[in-house]
Protein backbone atom coordinates (compact mmCIF):
# COMPACT_ATOMS: atom_id res chain seq x y z
CA UNK A 1 0.00 0.00 0.00
CA UNK A 2 1.37 3.46 -0.91
CA UNK A 3 2.05 6.09 1.77
CA UNK A 4 -0.95 8.43 2.21
CA UNK A 5 -0.12 11.95 1.02
CA UNK A 6 -1.70 15.05 2.50
CA UNK A 7 -1.20 17.53 -0.34
CA UNK A 8 -1.10 15.55 -3.60
CA UNK A 9 -3.06 13.03 -5.63
CA UNK A 10 -2.26 11.06 -8.83
CA UNK A 11 -4.67 9.79 -11.55
CA UNK A 12 -4.21 7.71 -14.69
CA UNK A 13 -4.90 9.69 -17.86
CA UNK A 14 -7.51 8.47 -20.38
CA UNK A 15 -7.34 11.21 -23.09
CA UNK A 16 -11.04 12.16 -22.74
CA UNK A 17 -11.38 13.15 -19.05
CA UNK A 18 -10.96 16.89 -18.40
CA UNK A 19 -12.20 17.31 -14.81
CA UNK A 20 -10.27 15.85 -11.84
CA UNK A 21 -11.08 16.29 -8.13
CA UNK A 22 -8.53 16.66 -5.32
CA UNK A 23 -9.06 16.24 -1.52
CA UNK A 24 -6.80 18.94 0.02
CA UNK A 25 -7.44 22.57 0.94
CA UNK A 26 -5.48 25.57 -0.40
CA UNK A 27 -5.05 29.25 0.40
CA UNK A 28 -4.60 30.53 -3.16
CA UNK A 29 -5.62 28.93 -6.48
CA UNK A 30 -2.13 29.57 -7.80
CA UNK A 31 -0.80 27.19 -5.12
CA UNK A 32 -2.58 24.25 -6.90
CA UNK A 33 -0.16 22.71 -9.41
CA UNK A 34 -0.71 20.08 -12.17
CA UNK A 35 1.92 17.85 -13.82
CA UNK A 36 1.79 15.46 -16.83
CA UNK A 37 4.04 12.55 -15.89
CA UNK A 38 5.35 10.10 -18.48
CA UNK A 39 9.03 9.41 -19.24
CA UNK A 40 9.67 12.94 -17.98
CA UNK A 41 7.59 15.48 -16.08
CA UNK A 42 5.76 18.39 -17.79
CA UNK A 43 4.38 21.10 -15.49
CA UNK A 44 1.14 22.70 -16.74
CA UNK A 45 0.41 26.43 -16.46
CA UNK A 46 -2.61 27.67 -14.51
CA UNK A 47 -4.89 29.89 -16.56
CA UNK A 48 -3.44 28.45 -19.78
CA UNK A 49 -3.55 24.65 -19.45
CA UNK A 50 -6.01 24.40 -16.57
CA UNK A 51 -8.25 26.30 -14.15
CA UNK A 52 -9.19 25.63 -10.51
CA UNK A 53 -12.74 25.77 -9.10
CA UNK A 54 -13.34 24.67 -5.51
CA UNK A 55 -11.63 21.30 -5.24
CA UNK A 56 -11.63 20.46 -8.96
CA UNK A 57 -9.16 21.00 -11.79
CA UNK A 58 -10.56 21.72 -15.28
CA UNK A 59 -8.07 20.81 -18.05
CA UNK A 60 -8.05 22.44 -21.45
CA UNK A 61 -7.20 19.13 -23.15
CA UNK A 62 -7.09 15.55 -21.89
CA UNK A 63 -4.01 13.78 -20.62
CA UNK A 64 -3.00 10.94 -23.09
CA UNK A 65 -3.67 7.32 -22.20
CA UNK A 66 -0.68 5.80 -20.39
CA UNK A 67 0.32 9.15 -18.81
CA UNK A 68 -0.31 10.12 -15.17
CA UNK A 69 -1.89 13.34 -13.84
CA UNK A 70 -0.41 14.63 -10.58
CA UNK A 71 -2.34 17.37 -8.75
CA UNK A 72 -0.48 18.84 -5.76
CA UNK A 73 -0.31 21.90 -3.56
CA UNK A 74 2.81 24.08 -3.37
CA UNK A 75 2.27 26.87 -0.83
CA UNK A 76 4.67 29.81 -0.92
CA UNK A 77 7.16 30.22 1.89
CA UNK A 78 6.80 34.00 1.74
CA UNK A 79 4.77 35.28 4.68
CA UNK A 80 1.13 35.82 3.79
CA UNK A 81 0.77 37.98 6.91
CA UNK A 82 3.22 40.75 7.78
CA UNK A 83 3.40 41.96 11.37
CA UNK A 84 4.25 45.50 12.41
CA UNK A 85 5.16 46.76 15.80
CA UNK A 86 2.14 47.83 17.81
CA UNK A 87 -0.17 46.26 15.13
CA UNK A 88 -3.42 44.68 16.14
CA UNK A 89 -3.39 40.88 16.33
CA UNK A 90 -6.45 39.76 14.45
CA UNK A 91 -7.71 36.19 14.68
CA UNK A 92 -8.06 35.96 10.89
CA UNK A 93 -4.42 36.85 10.41
CA UNK A 94 -3.35 34.40 13.06
CA UNK A 95 -5.48 31.63 11.45
CA UNK A 96 -4.10 32.44 8.00
CA UNK A 97 -0.53 32.19 9.25
CA UNK A 98 -1.34 28.96 11.12
CA UNK A 99 -2.89 27.36 8.01
CA UNK A 100 0.09 28.45 5.88
CA UNK A 101 2.48 26.80 8.30
CA UNK A 102 0.32 23.64 8.39
CA UNK A 103 0.24 23.44 4.60
CA UNK A 104 3.99 23.90 4.40
CA UNK A 105 4.49 21.10 6.93
CA UNK A 106 2.22 18.73 4.97
CA UNK A 107 3.96 19.56 1.70
CA UNK A 108 7.37 19.06 3.28
CA UNK A 109 6.30 15.61 4.52
CA UNK A 110 5.04 14.71 1.04
CA UNK A 111 8.31 15.91 -0.51
CA UNK A 112 10.28 13.75 1.91
CA UNK A 113 8.19 10.74 0.94
CA UNK A 114 8.50 11.49 -2.79
CA UNK A 115 12.14 12.57 -3.01
CA UNK A 116 13.84 10.94 -0.02
CA UNK A 117 14.25 7.37 1.14
CA UNK A 118 11.81 6.48 3.88
CA UNK A 119 10.49 3.30 5.45
CA UNK A 120 7.76 1.50 3.59
CA UNK A 121 4.24 2.34 4.71
CA UNK A 122 3.13 -1.33 5.00
CA UNK A 123 6.50 -2.61 6.38
CA UNK A 124 8.39 -0.20 8.68
CA UNK A 125 11.41 -2.57 8.77
CA UNK A 126 12.15 -1.99 5.07
CA UNK A 127 13.40 1.07 3.14
CA UNK A 128 11.19 2.14 0.23
CA UNK A 129 13.28 3.12 -2.83
CA UNK A 130 10.12 4.35 -4.62
CA UNK A 131 11.32 2.89 -7.93
CA UNK A 132 14.46 5.08 -8.00
CA UNK A 133 18.08 4.01 -8.43
CA UNK A 134 20.51 4.17 -5.50
CA UNK A 135 23.83 5.60 -6.72
CA UNK A 136 27.26 6.27 -5.21
CA UNK A 137 27.11 3.05 -3.08
CA UNK A 138 30.31 1.30 -1.91
CA UNK A 139 31.14 -2.36 -2.50
CA UNK A 140 29.83 -4.77 0.20
CA UNK A 141 32.00 -5.85 3.12
CA UNK A 142 29.67 -7.62 5.52
CA UNK A 143 27.21 -10.37 4.53
CA UNK A 144 24.25 -8.05 5.05
CA UNK A 145 25.58 -5.26 2.81
CA UNK A 146 23.89 -4.26 -0.46
CA UNK A 147 25.64 -5.64 -3.57
CA UNK A 148 26.42 -3.26 -6.43
CA UNK A 149 26.46 -4.13 -10.14
CA UNK A 150 30.16 -3.16 -10.18
CA UNK A 151 30.95 -5.79 -7.53
CA UNK A 152 29.00 -8.53 -9.42
CA UNK A 153 30.85 -7.82 -12.69
CA UNK A 154 34.22 -7.92 -10.95
CA UNK A 155 33.50 -11.26 -9.25
CA UNK A 156 31.23 -12.98 -11.79
CA UNK A 157 33.82 -15.64 -12.79
CA UNK A 158 34.17 -16.83 -9.21
CA UNK A 159 30.40 -16.88 -8.71
CA UNK A 160 29.85 -18.82 -11.96
CA UNK A 161 32.45 -21.44 -11.00
CA UNK A 162 30.68 -22.01 -7.70
CA UNK A 163 27.35 -22.39 -9.51
CA UNK A 164 28.90 -24.81 -12.05
CA UNK A 165 30.36 -27.01 -9.31
CA UNK A 166 27.07 -27.08 -7.44
CA UNK A 167 25.15 -27.84 -10.70
CA UNK A 168 27.53 -30.69 -11.66
CA UNK A 169 27.05 -32.31 -8.25
CA UNK A 170 23.27 -32.03 -8.50
CA UNK A 171 23.27 -33.30 -12.12
CA UNK A 172 25.29 -36.40 -11.15
CA UNK A 173 22.78 -37.12 -8.38
CA UNK A 174 19.87 -36.70 -10.79
CA UNK A 175 21.46 -39.00 -13.42
CA UNK A 176 22.11 -41.71 -10.83
CA UNK A 177 18.54 -41.48 -9.58
CA UNK A 178 17.19 -41.55 -13.18
CA UNK A 179 19.23 -44.66 -14.05
CA UNK A 180 17.85 -46.45 -11.00
CA UNK A 181 14.27 -45.45 -11.88
CA UNK A 182 14.78 -46.44 -15.54
CA UNK A 183 16.07 -49.89 -14.57
CA UNK A 184 13.08 -50.43 -12.26
CA UNK A 185 10.59 -49.25 -14.90
CA UNK A 186 12.20 -51.50 -17.56
CA UNK A 187 11.90 -54.54 -15.28
CA UNK A 188 8.30 -53.65 -14.43
CA UNK A 189 7.48 -53.13 -18.13
CA UNK A 190 8.90 -56.52 -19.12
CA UNK A 191 6.83 -58.22 -16.41
CA UNK A 192 3.70 -56.30 -17.45
CA UNK A 193 4.28 -57.06 -21.16
CA UNK A 194 4.60 -60.80 -20.43
CA UNK A 195 1.38 -60.73 -18.38
CA UNK A 196 -0.49 -58.89 -21.14
CA UNK A 197 0.86 -61.27 -23.80
CA UNK A 198 -0.25 -64.32 -21.79
CA UNK A 199 -3.63 -62.68 -21.14
CA UNK A 200 -4.00 -61.80 -24.84
CA UNK A 201 -3.31 -65.38 -25.93
CA UNK A 202 -5.88 -66.72 -23.48
CA UNK A 203 -8.41 -64.08 -24.51
CA UNK A 204 -7.78 -64.78 -28.23
CA UNK A 205 -8.41 -68.50 -27.69
CA UNK A 206 -11.63 -67.74 -25.85
CA UNK A 207 -12.79 -65.32 -28.58
CA UNK A 208 -12.22 -67.94 -31.29
CA UNK A 209 -14.13 -70.56 -29.25
CA UNK A 210 -16.98 -68.09 -28.61
CA UNK A 211 -17.13 -67.21 -32.31
CA UNK A 212 -17.37 -70.86 -33.38
CA UNK A 213 -20.14 -71.51 -30.82
CA UNK A 214 -22.05 -68.39 -31.90
CA UNK A 215 -21.70 -69.33 -35.59
CA UNK A 216 -23.09 -72.81 -34.89
CA UNK A 217 -26.00 -71.35 -32.90
CA UNK A 218 -26.88 -68.87 -35.65
CA UNK A 219 -26.69 -71.61 -38.31
CA UNK A 220 -29.09 -73.81 -36.28
CA UNK A 221 -31.43 -70.85 -35.77
CA UNK A 222 -31.41 -70.12 -39.50
CA UNK A 223 -32.27 -73.73 -40.40
CA UNK A 224 -35.13 -73.68 -37.88
CA UNK A 225 -36.37 -70.41 -39.36
CA UNK A 226 -36.36 -71.81 -42.91
CA UNK A 227 -38.24 -74.93 -41.72
CA UNK A 228 -40.84 -72.82 -39.91
CA UNK A 229 -41.36 -70.59 -42.96
CA UNK A 230 -41.80 -73.63 -45.22
CA UNK A 231 -44.44 -75.10 -42.86
CA UNK A 232 -46.29 -71.78 -42.63
CA UNK A 233 -46.29 -71.47 -46.43
CA UNK A 234 -47.88 -74.94 -46.75
CA UNK A 235 -50.58 -74.04 -44.16
CA UNK A 236 -51.32 -70.79 -45.96
CA UNK A 237 -51.72 -72.67 -49.31
CA UNK A 238 -54.20 -75.13 -47.70
CA UNK A 239 -56.22 -72.28 -46.18
CA UNK A 240 -56.34 -70.51 -49.56
CA UNK A 241 -57.66 -73.70 -51.24
CA UNK A 242 -60.34 -74.07 -48.52
CA UNK A 243 -61.41 -70.46 -49.01
CA UNK A 244 -61.74 -71.03 -52.78
CA UNK A 245 -63.97 -74.11 -52.16
CA UNK A 246 -66.23 -72.20 -49.76
CA UNK A 247 -66.53 -69.36 -52.27
CA UNK A 248 -67.64 -71.83 -54.97
CA UNK A 249 -70.22 -73.35 -52.59
CA UNK A 250 -71.55 -69.88 -51.78
CA UNK A 251 -71.88 -69.12 -55.50
CA UNK A 252 -73.81 -72.38 -56.06
CA UNK A 253 -76.12 -71.61 -53.10
CA UNK A 254 -76.85 -68.18 -54.51
CA UNK A 255 -77.70 -69.66 -57.92
CA UNK A 256 -80.01 -72.27 -56.31
CA UNK A 257 -81.80 -69.56 -54.28
CA UNK A 258 -82.36 -67.64 -57.50
CA UNK A 259 -83.92 -70.77 -59.10
CA UNK A 260 -86.27 -71.28 -56.08
CA UNK A 261 -87.41 -67.70 -56.53
CA UNK A 262 -87.77 -67.48 -60.36
CA UNK A 263 -88.06 -71.00 -61.88
CA UNK A 264 -91.24 -71.94 -63.85
CA UNK A 265 -90.72 -75.65 -63.07
CA UNK A 266 -89.51 -77.69 -60.10
CA UNK A 267 -86.11 -76.17 -59.12
CA UNK A 268 -84.74 -79.51 -57.80
CA UNK A 269 -86.57 -81.80 -60.33
CA UNK A 270 -88.81 -83.38 -57.61
CA UNK A 271 -92.46 -83.76 -58.57
CA UNK A 272 -94.80 -81.49 -56.55
CA UNK A 273 -92.06 -78.98 -55.56
CA UNK A 274 -92.75 -75.50 -56.89
CA UNK A 275 -90.86 -72.22 -56.99
CA UNK A 276 -92.07 -69.02 -55.36
CA UNK A 277 -93.09 -67.70 -58.75
CA UNK A 278 -95.29 -70.81 -59.44
CA UNK A 279 -97.03 -70.48 -56.03
CA UNK A 280 -97.73 -66.82 -56.73
CA UNK A 281 -99.35 -67.57 -60.11
CA UNK A 282 -101.61 -70.27 -58.58
CA UNK A 283 -102.68 -67.86 -55.84
CA UNK A 284 -103.57 -65.32 -58.51
CA UNK A 285 -105.73 -67.90 -60.40
CA UNK A 286 -107.52 -68.90 -57.17
CA UNK A 287 -108.37 -65.30 -56.48
CA UNK A 288 -109.90 -64.94 -60.01
CA UNK A 289 -112.02 -68.11 -59.46
CA UNK A 290 -113.28 -66.78 -56.13
CA UNK A 291 -114.31 -63.51 -57.74
CA UNK A 292 -116.29 -65.41 -60.43
CA UNK A 293 -118.09 -67.53 -57.80
CA UNK A 294 -119.06 -64.44 -55.86
CA UNK A 295 -120.59 -62.88 -59.00
CA UNK A 296 -122.66 -66.06 -59.68
CA UNK A 297 -123.98 -66.06 -56.11
CA UNK A 298 -125.15 -62.49 -56.46
CA UNK A 299 -127.05 -63.36 -59.67
CA UNK A 300 -128.81 -66.30 -57.98
CA UNK A 301 -129.85 -64.14 -55.02
CA UNK A 302 -131.44 -61.62 -57.35
CA UNK A 303 -133.31 -64.36 -59.17
CA UNK A 304 -134.67 -65.72 -55.85
CA UNK A 305 -135.78 -62.29 -54.79
CA UNK A 306 -137.67 -61.79 -58.05
CA UNK A 307 -139.37 -65.19 -57.79
CA UNK A 308 -140.56 -64.45 -54.24
CA UNK A 309 -142.04 -61.15 -55.27
CA UNK A 310 -143.87 -62.49 -58.36
CA UNK A 311 -145.67 -65.41 -56.71
CA UNK A 312 -146.16 -66.56 -53.18
CA UNK A 313 -146.60 -70.09 -54.50
CA UNK A 314 -143.02 -70.06 -55.50
CA UNK A 315 -141.93 -69.09 -51.98
CA UNK A 316 -140.78 -72.55 -51.07
CA UNK A 317 -138.85 -72.76 -54.26
CA UNK A 318 -137.46 -69.29 -53.71
CA UNK A 319 -136.45 -70.21 -50.20
CA UNK A 320 -134.69 -73.24 -51.53
CA UNK A 321 -132.98 -71.17 -54.14
CA UNK A 322 -132.08 -68.63 -51.50
CA UNK A 323 -130.50 -71.36 -49.41
CA UNK A 324 -128.61 -72.57 -52.44
CA UNK A 325 -127.53 -69.01 -53.12
CA UNK A 326 -126.48 -68.72 -49.48
CA UNK A 327 -124.47 -71.89 -49.72
CA UNK A 328 -122.89 -70.70 -52.95
CA UNK A 329 -121.99 -67.40 -51.30
CA UNK A 330 -120.46 -69.27 -48.35
CA UNK A 331 -118.52 -71.43 -50.74
CA UNK A 332 -117.35 -68.37 -52.62
CA UNK A 333 -116.30 -66.72 -49.34
CA UNK A 334 -114.33 -69.82 -48.38
CA UNK A 335 -112.68 -69.89 -51.80
CA UNK A 336 -111.77 -66.22 -51.44
CA UNK A 337 -110.22 -66.89 -47.99
CA UNK A 338 -108.25 -69.80 -49.42
CA UNK A 339 -107.03 -67.62 -52.27
CA UNK A 340 -105.97 -64.91 -49.79
CA UNK A 341 -104.05 -67.47 -47.70
CA UNK A 342 -102.30 -68.83 -50.80
CA UNK A 343 -101.39 -65.30 -51.86
CA UNK A 344 -99.91 -64.61 -48.40
CA UNK A 345 -97.92 -67.85 -48.52
CA UNK A 346 -96.70 -66.99 -52.00
CA UNK A 347 -95.66 -63.51 -50.79
CA UNK A 348 -93.78 -65.00 -47.81
CA UNK A 349 -92.09 -67.49 -50.14
CA UNK A 350 -91.04 -64.69 -52.44
CA UNK A 351 -89.65 -62.67 -49.46
CA UNK A 352 -87.77 -65.71 -48.16
CA UNK A 353 -86.33 -66.36 -51.61
CA UNK A 354 -85.23 -62.74 -51.91
CA UNK A 355 -83.57 -62.86 -48.45
CA UNK A 356 -81.84 -66.12 -49.44
CA UNK A 357 -80.48 -64.39 -52.53
CA UNK A 358 -79.24 -61.45 -50.40
CA UNK A 359 -77.64 -63.77 -47.83
CA UNK A 360 -75.96 -65.70 -50.63
CA UNK A 361 -74.54 -62.48 -52.06
CA UNK A 362 -73.11 -61.56 -48.61
CA UNK A 363 -71.66 -65.02 -48.00
CA UNK A 364 -68.24 -64.78 -46.25
CA UNK A 365 -66.19 -67.98 -46.67
CA UNK A 366 -63.82 -66.87 -43.90
CA UNK A 367 -66.58 -67.39 -41.31
CA UNK A 368 -66.13 -71.19 -41.77
CA UNK A 369 -62.58 -71.20 -40.34
CA UNK A 370 -60.90 -69.41 -37.35
CA UNK A 371 -59.35 -66.03 -37.99
CA UNK A 372 -56.29 -66.95 -35.86
CA UNK A 373 -55.29 -69.49 -38.51
CA UNK A 374 -55.04 -66.87 -41.27
CA UNK A 375 -51.43 -66.33 -42.26
CA UNK A 376 -49.83 -63.85 -44.60
CA UNK A 377 -46.26 -62.87 -45.33
CA UNK A 378 -46.35 -59.64 -43.31
CA UNK A 379 -47.66 -61.36 -40.17
CA UNK A 380 -45.13 -64.14 -40.49
CA UNK A 381 -42.24 -61.68 -40.98
CA UNK A 382 -43.35 -59.66 -37.93
CA UNK A 383 -43.52 -62.78 -35.74
CA UNK A 384 -40.09 -63.93 -36.86
CA UNK A 385 -38.60 -60.43 -36.40
CA UNK A 386 -40.00 -60.21 -32.87
CA UNK A 387 -38.76 -63.68 -31.97
CA UNK A 388 -35.21 -62.87 -33.15
CA UNK A 389 -35.21 -59.22 -31.91
CA UNK A 390 -34.67 -57.96 -35.45
CA UNK A 391 -34.51 -54.17 -35.96
CA UNK A 392 -38.17 -53.13 -36.64
CA UNK A 393 -39.50 -50.28 -38.77
CA UNK A 394 -41.32 -47.24 -37.38
CA UNK A 395 -40.61 -48.51 -33.85
CA UNK A 396 -39.55 -46.55 -30.75
CA UNK A 397 -36.26 -47.61 -29.11
CA UNK A 398 -34.76 -46.35 -25.85
CA UNK A 399 -31.09 -46.15 -24.84
CA UNK A 400 -29.71 -49.61 -24.05
CA UNK A 401 -32.15 -51.58 -26.28
CA UNK A 402 -30.53 -54.40 -28.28
CA UNK A 403 -31.47 -55.29 -31.88
CA UNK A 404 -30.15 -57.62 -34.59
CA UNK A 405 -30.34 -57.49 -38.38
CA UNK A 406 -30.16 -60.35 -40.90
CA UNK A 407 -28.20 -57.93 -43.10
CA UNK A 408 -25.39 -57.60 -40.53
CA UNK A 409 -22.60 -60.20 -40.11
CA UNK A 410 -23.48 -62.84 -37.52
CA UNK A 411 -20.91 -61.55 -35.04
CA UNK A 412 -22.35 -57.99 -34.84
CA UNK A 413 -25.39 -56.52 -33.07
CA UNK A 414 -26.87 -53.06 -32.49
CA UNK A 415 -27.18 -51.19 -29.17
CA UNK A 416 -29.33 -48.04 -28.96
CA UNK A 417 -27.27 -45.02 -27.87
CA UNK A 418 -29.83 -42.28 -28.72
CA UNK A 419 -33.56 -42.79 -28.10
CA UNK A 420 -35.92 -42.23 -31.03
CA UNK A 421 -38.06 -43.95 -33.71
CA UNK A 422 -36.70 -46.00 -36.62
CA UNK A 423 -37.46 -45.01 -40.20
CA UNK A 424 -39.71 -46.64 -42.81
CA UNK A 425 -36.81 -48.46 -44.50
CA UNK A 426 -33.77 -50.10 -42.93
CA UNK A 427 -30.34 -48.44 -43.55
CA UNK A 428 -28.06 -50.26 -45.98
CA UNK A 429 -26.06 -52.52 -43.65
CA UNK A 430 -23.98 -54.03 -46.48
CA UNK A 431 -22.11 -50.72 -46.95
CA UNK A 432 -21.77 -50.07 -43.23
CA UNK A 433 -18.61 -48.19 -42.31
CA UNK A 434 -17.65 -47.17 -38.78
CA UNK A 435 -19.40 -48.06 -35.53
CA UNK A 436 -22.54 -45.82 -35.71
CA UNK A 437 -25.87 -46.50 -37.51
CA UNK A 438 -28.43 -43.67 -37.89
CA UNK A 439 -31.97 -44.98 -38.39
CA UNK A 440 -34.83 -42.45 -38.44
CA UNK A 441 -34.46 -40.30 -35.31
CA UNK A 442 -32.66 -43.01 -33.32
CA UNK A 443 -28.96 -43.96 -33.31
CA UNK A 444 -27.29 -47.35 -32.73
CA UNK A 445 -23.75 -48.42 -31.94
CA UNK A 446 -22.44 -51.51 -33.76
CA UNK A 447 -20.95 -53.97 -31.28
CA UNK A 448 -19.44 -57.43 -31.41
CA UNK A 449 -20.98 -60.47 -29.77
CA UNK A 450 -17.86 -60.80 -27.61
CA UNK A 451 -19.05 -57.71 -25.64
CA UNK A 452 -16.26 -55.23 -25.15
CA UNK A 453 -17.78 -54.20 -21.78
CA UNK A 454 -17.31 -57.77 -20.49
CA UNK A 455 -13.65 -57.69 -21.48
CA UNK A 456 -13.21 -54.33 -19.71
CA UNK A 457 -14.58 -55.85 -16.49
CA UNK A 458 -11.96 -58.59 -16.66
CA UNK A 459 -8.96 -56.69 -18.01
CA UNK A 460 -8.57 -52.99 -17.32
CA UNK A 461 -7.18 -50.90 -20.24
CA UNK A 462 -7.63 -53.77 -22.75
CA UNK A 463 -9.81 -53.32 -25.86
CA UNK A 464 -10.78 -55.89 -28.47
CA UNK A 465 -12.98 -56.21 -31.53
CA UNK A 466 -13.65 -58.03 -34.78
CA UNK A 467 -12.94 -56.54 -38.22
CA UNK A 468 -15.31 -56.50 -41.15
CA UNK A 469 -14.90 -59.30 -43.71
CA UNK A 470 -11.76 -58.81 -45.82
CA UNK A 471 -11.42 -60.38 -49.27
CA UNK A 472 -8.01 -61.03 -50.81
CA UNK A 473 -8.02 -62.17 -54.44
CA UNK A 474 -5.44 -64.58 -55.88
CA UNK A 475 -1.90 -64.46 -54.46
CA UNK A 476 -1.96 -60.86 -53.24
CA UNK A 477 -2.28 -58.70 -50.15
CA UNK A 478 -4.71 -56.24 -48.64
CA UNK A 479 -4.61 -53.81 -45.72
CA UNK A 480 -7.21 -52.37 -43.37
CA UNK A 481 -7.17 -49.45 -40.89
CA UNK A 482 -8.90 -50.16 -37.56
CA UNK A 483 -10.15 -47.45 -35.17
CA UNK A 484 -10.25 -48.10 -31.41
CA UNK A 485 -12.69 -46.47 -29.00
CA UNK A 486 -10.02 -45.48 -26.47
CA UNK A 487 -6.44 -44.14 -26.88
CA UNK A 488 -3.69 -46.75 -26.46
CA UNK A 489 0.07 -46.96 -25.99
CA UNK A 490 1.49 -46.92 -29.52
CA UNK A 491 4.68 -48.60 -28.32
CA UNK A 492 2.71 -51.79 -27.62
CA UNK A 493 1.84 -54.27 -30.41
CA UNK A 494 -1.71 -55.37 -31.32
CA UNK A 495 -2.58 -59.08 -31.25
CA UNK A 496 -4.50 -60.12 -34.39
CA UNK A 497 -5.92 -63.59 -35.13
CA UNK A 498 -8.37 -65.16 -37.59
CA UNK A 499 -11.93 -65.26 -36.30
CA UNK A 500 -14.54 -66.17 -38.94
CA UNK A 501 -14.08 -67.14 -42.61
CA UNK A 502 -16.09 -68.13 -45.67
CA UNK A 503 -13.95 -69.61 -48.44
CA UNK A 504 -10.24 -69.98 -48.84
CA UNK A 505 -9.76 -68.42 -45.40
CA UNK A 506 -7.43 -71.12 -44.13
CA UNK A 507 -4.78 -69.75 -46.51
CA UNK A 508 -5.11 -66.15 -45.29
CA UNK A 509 -2.52 -64.80 -42.85
CA UNK A 510 -2.58 -61.48 -41.01
CA UNK A 511 -0.01 -59.30 -39.27
CA UNK A 512 -0.07 -56.09 -37.21
CA UNK A 513 1.32 -53.32 -39.45
CA UNK A 514 1.86 -50.59 -36.81
CA UNK A 515 0.00 -47.71 -35.14
CA UNK A 516 -1.02 -44.65 -37.18
CA UNK A 517 -1.91 -42.72 -34.00
CA UNK A 518 -3.16 -43.67 -30.52
CA UNK A 519 -6.64 -44.69 -31.84
CA UNK A 520 -5.81 -46.07 -35.33
CA UNK A 521 -3.66 -49.01 -36.37
CA UNK A 522 -3.20 -50.93 -39.61
CA UNK A 523 -3.19 -54.69 -40.33
CA UNK A 524 -2.00 -56.46 -43.50
CA UNK A 525 -3.63 -59.61 -44.89
CA UNK A 526 -1.92 -62.02 -47.29
CA UNK A 527 -3.38 -64.77 -49.50
CA UNK A 528 -1.24 -67.89 -49.91
CA UNK A 529 -3.09 -69.59 -52.79
CA UNK A 530 -4.38 -68.73 -56.27
CA UNK A 531 -8.11 -68.49 -55.40
CA UNK A 532 -10.07 -65.92 -53.43
CA UNK A 533 -10.13 -65.81 -49.62
CA UNK A 534 -12.52 -64.02 -47.25
CA UNK A 535 -12.11 -63.78 -43.48
CA UNK A 536 -12.77 -61.61 -40.42
CA UNK A 537 -10.07 -61.09 -37.81
CA UNK A 538 -10.23 -60.61 -34.06
CA UNK A 539 -7.86 -58.02 -32.50
CA UNK A 540 -6.78 -57.15 -28.98
CA UNK A 541 -4.65 -54.22 -27.81
CA UNK A 542 -3.54 -52.56 -24.58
Amino acid sequence: MAKERKASVIYEGNASQLVYAFPFDYLRKKFVKVEDIYTNITELTIGVDYTVEDKQVQLVKGIPLGHSVKIYRETTTDPLVEWQDASVLRSADLSLQEVQLLHLAEETADNVFDSGMSTAYDNPNCWDGQYKRIINALDPIEDGDVVTLRYIKANQDSLLNKLKNTGATQNASIVATGDAHNARLTATGDTQNKRLTDTGDAQNSRLISTGDTQNSRLTTTGDSYVKTMTSLKADATTQANNATTKANEASNSAELAKKWAMSDSSPDGVSGNKSSKTWANEAKNSASSASSSASTATTKANEAKNSASSASSSASTATTKANEAKNSASSASSSAYTATTKATEASNSASAAAKSAQDAAKFDPSSYYPKTQTYNKTEVDNKVSKAHHYLSRNTAYKVGDIAYSPHLPSYLYLECTKAGTTGTTEPNMSTLSGAIVNDGTTQFSVKTVCAKEYVDLKFDHIECGVTEKIQVSSVSGNSLTIQTKYPHDTSKPVIVARAFGEYGWANLSVMFNGWIDSTHFKISVWNGFSGNGTCSFAWLCV
